[in-house]
Formats: structure tokens, sequence, C-alpha cells
């Protein structure tokens, strides 16, 4: 991986990274979203049965956050763009298109499979 290449991935992981810390720091807790709808039972309704939906959303939300914050360390490492498991170079499209990805597609669709 070139030096360019490595600088854009660590951008765009950067920039994902910074869109989930925002929806993460804009987002209501359940209480304070019905509290704001008290007046309405249909609307108190719809955030009753939304919630787990919402929560399931979030995790995953989390989950990816996570990955991505390791990626943006693997990035800055001297083992980056190398597949964590069988050594070979990931192509920097797979690492733009799967932003958390630290393993080649050969691997990736093994541990799949």
């Amino acid at each position: 991986m070139t030096l360019p290449e490595r600088q854009r991935l660590v951008e765009h992981v950067g920039h994902r990274i910074a869109e989930l810390e925002k929806m993460f720091a804009n987002e209501d807790p359940l209480a304070v979203k019905k509290q704001r709808q008290s007046d309405d039972a249909a609307a108190d309704m719809d955030l009753t049965i939304q919630a787990p939906i919402n929560d399931k959303i979030m995790q995953n939300h989390q989950q990816e956050l996570s990955q991505l914050q390791q990626s943006f360390a693997w990035l800055k490492s001297d083992h980056a763009g190398y597949c964590d498991q069988c050594g070979s170079e990931i192509p920097v499209a797979r690492l733009m298109a799967a932003l958390g990805s630290r393993l080649c597609l050969s691997c990736a669709e093994t541990k799949n499979s």
C-alpha cells in the first residue's frame, strides 16, 4: 500500500468514526424521547415499539465504531494493509469497501464458510 493510499484510508476511516460518534452524541435515551412525546399516546406507542429495533441498530453501530477504531490504529502501524491471518497484501479497494477489514478476501471467505 502506498503512503497516499494509506492516508486516504486513514482519512476515510476517521470520517466514518466521526459520523458514528456524532450520531451517538445526538441520540437521546428512550425515557427522554418519551418525555418529549408525553402528550401524544400514538407517538409514545411508536417509541415503545421501535425501542428494541433502535437498540439493536445502536449496538451494531457501537460494534462498527469499535472495529473502526481498531482499524484506525492498525492503519497507522507497520502491519497496515497485510492480512492478519496469512500475511498477504490486502487490496486497497477491499479496505475502502470494508473499512474494518483486516483479512484478505480469501481468508475472509474461509472464515465465513
